[in-house]
């Protein structure tokens, strides 16, 4: 099926979010993408114009803090994302329809779960991964032990080093997650994969 692809935005919590859009020609269901920590929607463009190719329009954002979005790199906080996620029903709504989906891959998948739970304007959801925060958080990392150590323990004597960048990449181990050379190789010339303010992230999310 035809679609057209486009650059958009919305503004949540004084933020304006990069959306990319795939419109779909004689159709009004919408799918709405979140993708994971640090990444971004255009990482996820074959993705998604694939669904697209298969007769639903789809939006994918860029979370507050990630990719071409404003905010902190990195920075956010759960309560901060639902806003976003909310924001973006509310614009699929007045863009689209009412017939809205939601999807979430990796952390996204978790976000979409509690979207989901505390916003009935959704008529489906799919989750590539979730979880329960309350029982189940993890950081999926390459160092867990130091990153457990310094938002627990030592969170007060790591305080100074909450908003120190770091790379995605040597936090996340990218052979474990992608098996794709291409996307490999893109994901490592990417200029917008995201310098994660990790630990300060971790910390506001875990008090």
């Amino acid at each position: 099926m035809e679609y057209r692809n486009y650059n958009d935005s919305v503004v949540s919590n004084n933020k304006r979010l990069h959306l990319d859009v795939y419109e779909s020609e004689g159709t009004k269901k919408v799918i709405l993408f979140l993708p994971g920590m640090g990444c971004y929607a255009g990482i996820y463009r074959e993705f998604l114009s694939a669904l697209a190719s298969q007769g639903f329009n789809v939006v994918g954002i860029d979370l507050a803090g990630h990719g071409r979005s404003e905010g902190i790199r990195g920075e956010f906080t759960f309560d901060e994302i639902m806003q976003n996620v909310s924001d973006l029903i509310s614009y699929a709504q007045t863009r689209f329809s009412h017939e809205i989906g939601l999807m979430g891959s990796s952390l996204g998948g978790t976000f979409a779960l509690y979207a989901a739970l505390n916003d009935n304007r959704l008529k489906a959801i799919l989750c590539h991964n979730v979880m329960n925060i309350a029982s189940d958080l993890h950081v999926p990392t390459r160092i867990p032990f130091l990153i457990k150590l310094l938002t627990g323990r030592m969170r007060h004597f790591a305080r100074p080093f909450y908003r120190l960048p770091a790379p995605l990449r040597i936090i996340v181990d990218w052979l474990k997650v992608v098996d794709d050379q291409a996307i490999l190789s893109s994901l490592k010339q990417d200029g917008y994969e995201d310098m994660l303010c990790l630990l300060n992230a971790l910390q506001r999310w875990l008090r």
